[in-house]
């Protein structure tokens, strides 16, 4: 039985009062929600989609078709997963995997170790050698390699509200947002899910699956893991690592690296604490009954574990 929401306000954390969680932000904002943003919101949901499908089918090669990577290696790794589950955490941790811990990874740094697929396609296409690229696009079919990061799906949905909030000003409440295009612009959660058990089914050896949660809970036994499955980062002190990914760690080296998100909203990108957020205090009743009412949903959720 998935858990009910929290009629109270949360304390402390989001910095976001009871009652703006269920109205408007007050003051000047970029609404993307109108009619032109939701148009393009859809139009490119169902480009996406035709690519998820095509690639499925092996009709089309989606990653070369969204990205414009020009080849697929067998040693390329993908890091996927669905937006705000702790995919830049990860690509941090396999950064100082790759590189090693003698020196701290600066934030301007990361994507020249770890590209993000959506900017940095020229950098990929000249990289010699090992490949590890960050993706959102459930495209699981088409990567050789996949570490694949997943996280409570109500979790996720209200950390990815907050940082469109802070980052872009969207003005509406998050169950407006929850219904609406955004959450499925990279896929759906679901979508996701249904990727990652297709791909564990066909090809276990071939994708690593790491809980947002078992990072927070066992970060040694999780990245030694990793490591063991990888081959990357043998002889890496792995305690050094967690010390150098710690989110209060990364928000002073965002800070200090001067980037676009900071310089925007004065906040860091990571929206939240490490340990989840509590979700309880921005599910309404109504938003929690829409959720059970989708069977699909529910049971991806605890297939996952979560209750």
């Amino acid at each position: 039985m998935l858990g009910e929401p929290d009629g109270g306000a949360m304390s402390g954390g989001a910095g976001t009062t009871d009652a703006s969680r269920r109205t408007s932000t007050p003051g000047k904002v970029i609404n993307r929600s109108g009619p032109f943003d939701r148009a393009r919101s859809i139009a490119g949901a169902w480009r996406r989609a035709a690519m998820r499908w095509g690639g499925r089918f092996g009709l089309v090669d989606p990653i070369r078709c969204a990205f414009g990577i020009k080849e697929v290696r067998d040693t390329d790794l993908f890091i996927v997963s669905y937006p705000r589950s702790g995919n830049t955490w990860t690509r941090y941790i396999l950064a100082y995997l790759d590189r090693g811990v003698d020196s701290t990874i600066a934030y301007d740094e990361l994507g020249a170790i770890v590209p993000d697929a959506y900017y940095s396609a020229d950098r990929i296409n000249a990289t010699r050698g090992r490949r590890i690229i960050k993706i959102h696009e459930p495209f699981l079919e088409a990567c050789p390699r996949v570490v694949y990061v997943h996280r409570d799906y109500r979790e996720s949905l209200v950390s990815y509200w907050l940082f469109i909030r802070r980052f872009s000003g969207y003005d509406r409440s998050f169950s407006e947002f929850l219904h609406g295009p955004i959450p499925h612009e990279h896929g759906s959660w679901k979508e996701h899910i249904r990727s990652l058990h297709r791909r564990r089914a066909a090809d276990p050896d071939t994708i690593f699956v790491i809980p947002y949660e078992g990072l927070v809970a066992d970060f040694g036994g999780t990245v030694s893991r990793l490591v063991e499955w990888s081959g990357i980062g043998a002889g890496v002190d792995i305690s050094v690592v967690q010390q150098r990914t710690t989110l209060a760690t990364l928000a002073d080296e965002e800070r200090r690296g001067g980037s676009a998100f900071h310089s925007r909203t004065g906040s860091h990108f990571y929206a939240d604490s490490g340990r989840g957020l509590e979700w309880r205090s921005y599910w309404s009743a109504d938003d929690m009954a829409w959720l059970a009412r989708d069977r699909e949903l529910v049971t991806l959720m605890e297939s996952l574990g979560y209750r």
